[in-house]
């Protein structure tokens, strides 16, 4: 009995030889796929006689194309596939196949706070609801609070998060320059041949079909994919690699494309300070005095002013892109502590999501307490995460993390004057007490 020929696959693999992206292991499944098979090599037939078509109305536009890529086939199928004759058929190929009936065009859609839209001329255009972006537009977000979402006709979207700077580049609406900042990508399934380019100064991903974060610092790119999968290579468009689901890229300047796993082990989180403060720490001093006995190093709060108001804080990296632990009902955060003055203290976790529909930086908070006769004392707390109080309109109310939130930072306060708050070690760990406990460590 003939097997029925796999068409979804046959033209996932003609997608990757038209992007020139196809390797020689589906070179020969494309082989197996057309050698013998009459109608799919009449589909292949079909898919190249659009695609040369297109080609050539492009050129008589006078639209640069690129040169359509050899395929090495074998003589078994050329005959066949040679006199094939699919003139008729191309009508039929474009309802079947979904190729886009429509020019894609891109518009703003939602956005908050400051929020600047450039034109090609470099002329600043006022931002609203469903203006129509052009390629050669930027569009930049001032602010942690701020927020701007590029929308394309089939459903494609890019929100800009917090200072973020993003250009569409002048010349194709679907390339996507990202200068600095925060991205969340939600690509929708592409038609065969058609990709979205998302670059930033330290590579370029090809993506489609796909969920992802994205954070382009100074000096290096993270991204996580949520959902499928995609092609990165780096700013020099050296060999790509694949990103697929539950996987990050660190993109650094001068060294080679970096994927993690991210998923395994990424609910637990610690830092000791024992080899000194890592130099990422947004805010601290390193102490190696009177630290508890089994300790080499921790970490002090240092000055922060903020709206006219001075705290003393400890501040740790933020991993926007990768996140320092995911968010699980069990999760406890224990942390070995001192304040000179006894006083309460803050603890703020920074999360966010992974979704485009639900993009907006999550704040929570936890307040230790510390009353008379605390004085330089250590100090082992643990808290259970859903113990933590959320940051709404009304103030900060008892409503617990969601799964689906991904811890990026924290952030430990106390009021000025100083208290002498220092950190031993910090960690979140799955499992505990299911309460918060608060010991004296001898």
């Amino acid at each position: 009995m003939t097997s029925v020929p796999d068409h979804e696959r046959l033209i996932t693999l003609m997608g990757l030889l038209i992007d020139q992206t196809i390797g020689a292991d589906e070179i020969r499944e494309l082989n197996d796929c057309l050698d013998g098979c009459r109608e799919s090599q009449l589909l292949y037939k079909r898919y190249l006689d659009l695609h040369c078509s297109l080609r050539l109305e492009l050129h008589a536009s006078g639209v640069a194309v690129v040169a359509t890529p050899v395929f090495p086939i074998r003589r078994s199928a050329i005959a066949a596939i040679v006199g094939a004759l699919a003139v008729a058929l191309v009508a039929v190929f474009v309802v079947n196949m979904g190729w886009p009936s429509a020019e894609l065009k891109a518009s703003l859609g939602q956005f908050e706070g400051d929020v600047v839209v450039t034109g090609v001329d470099g002329e600043i255009v006022p931002a609203s609801y469903g203006i129509g972006l052009h390629p050669g537009y930027t569009i930049e977000t001032r602010g942690s609070d701020s927020f701007a979402t590029l929308v394309f006709s089939d459903k494609t979207k890019f929100v800009l998060v917090s200072n973020t700077s993003a250009a569409i580049d002048e010349n194709e609406l679907t390339n996507v320059l990202v200068r600095r900042g925060r991205l969340i990508g939600q690509v929708e399934s592409q038609p065969i041949g058609n990709v979205f380019r998302v670059a930033t100064p330290h590579a370029r991903a090809n993506v489609k079909g796909t969920q992802f974060v994205l954070e382009s610092r100074q000096d290096r790119t993270d991204i996580r994919v949520a959902k499928g999968r995609i092609t990165v290579a780096d700013a020099n468009d050296g060999q790509p690699v694949v990103v697929s689901q539950g996987k990050c890229l660190v993109a650094n300047e001068g060294s080679a494309l970096l994927v993690q796993e991210t998923d395994a082990g990424n609910f637990e989180w610690s830092e000791d300070f024992e080899s000194g403060l890592p130099g990422h720490w947004r805010k601290g001093d390193f102490e190696s005095d009177e630290l508890p006995n089994w300790s080499k190093g921790g970490v002090r709060a240092v000055k922060h002013q903020d709206n006219g108001r001075v705290y003393y804080q400890v501040h740790s990296q933020e991993e926007w892109a990768r996140g320092l632990f995911a968010y699980r009902d069990d999760l406890h955060l224990n942390i070995t502590f001192r304040m000179d003055q006894s006083s309460w203290a803050n603890v703020f976790l920074i999360a966010r999501t992974g979704d485009a529909e639900s993009h907006k930086t999550r704040l929570h908070k936890y307040t230790i307490p510390l009353g008379p006769g605390s004085d330089r004392v250590w100090w082992k707390v643990t808290v259970p995460l859903s113990q933590f109080q959320l940051q709404t309109a009304n103030g900060f109310e008892n409503v617990p993390p969601t799964q689906d939130e991904m811890f990026f930072g924290m952030l430990l306060s106390s009021p000025a004057p100083d208290r002498g708050l220092v950190i031993d070690e910090v960690g979140v760990k799955r499992g505990g007490p299911g309460k918060v406990v608060l010991k004296r460590v001898e």
